[in-house]
């Protein structure tokens, strides 16, 4: 048990660091919606002249920016990538910690099995992964009262924060599972980075019809705004997936942290 809040105390800076980011990119993000609403048709003009590449970039394709559904999904995209940042460098960092801060020794020579050890740390990695996602959830309800209309939109919300709650557990287990295995200790935090801005250019690429099929390819484009809105849920097969790919990343990381040479 001091393990599990010794990792949620040390962790607490960079914790409100994500917070307040989290926060202030939904805030600032619904005043500029509310900016964007003040004369509707001439956004929806100039949005219509916006070359489909940008689009892309920007998460927009088969979104209205004027709708508050087409808004928040076009936002959600770089909500979900933040999450998905911090997911997967909570997970990698919660293993390497102690190879690059040299305490290895002391911390697993204590009279405590590895395993324990290891449960308190994801346990502190799941509280930190709720934090920050209750955070994401009420920023977005008080920004979305207080700058636009949240009538019709809860349940919408609800969706959009689900597939952001899958989205996190994927990528923690990702970092979780990397770490385990991998001998280097700064390595698995840019495997983690690397995964995370590939999976987004999968998904800028599979938003053509060419390459379409790609889409499997990138948590981002599973959860596609566009798709959630369109039918105000998310795809049982992909949320069964990573579900399942969640779960196989977290068991492999367990099974190789348990059995790794803690000194090499």
């Amino acid at each position: 048990m001091n393990i599990f809040w010794h990792e949620l105390r040390s962790r607490r800076i960079g914790l409100l660091a994500w917070s307040v980011s989290m926060a202030v990119f939904v805030w600032t993000s619904m005043v500029k919606y509310q900016t964007l609403t003040v004369d509707p048709a001439s956004t929806s003009q100039l949005l219509k002249t916006m070359p489909d590449t940008i689009k892309a970039v920007f998460g927009m394709n088969g979104l209205d920016a004027v709708t508050l559904p087409g808004y928040f999904g076009i936002c959600f995209l770089f909500v979900a990538i933040m999450l998905a940042v911090h997911a997967g460098l909570l997970g990698s960092n919660l293993l390497t910690v102690e190879p690059l801060t040299r305490t290895t020794e002391f911390l697993y020579t204590r009279p405590l099995g590895r395993w324990q050890i290891l449960h308190a740390k994801l346990a502190a990695g799941i509280v930190h992964l709720f934090i920050l996602w209750s955070i994401t959830i009420l920023t977005s309800y008080l920004s979305i009262e207080l700058y636009a209309n949240m009538d019709g939109f809860r349940h919408l919300l609800l969706v959009f924060m689900a597939a952001a709650a899958i989205i996190q557990l994927t990528l923690f287990a990702f970092g979780v599972a990397v770490a385990a295995f991998s001998r280097s200790a700064q390595l698995p935090s840019r495997l983690v980075a690397g995964a995370v801005f590939s999976s987004y250019a999968v998904a800028l690429v599979s938003s053509t019809t060419q390459y379409s099929w790609l889409r499997d390819l990138s948590v981002f484009k599973a959860f596609d705004a566009a798709d959630i809105i369109h039918t105000a849920s998310l795809k049982p097969q992909y949320v069964w997936a990573y579900f399942v790919l969640a779960s196989v990343f977290l068991a492999f990381g367990i099974w190789s942290f348990l059995r790794r040479d803690l000194h090499s």
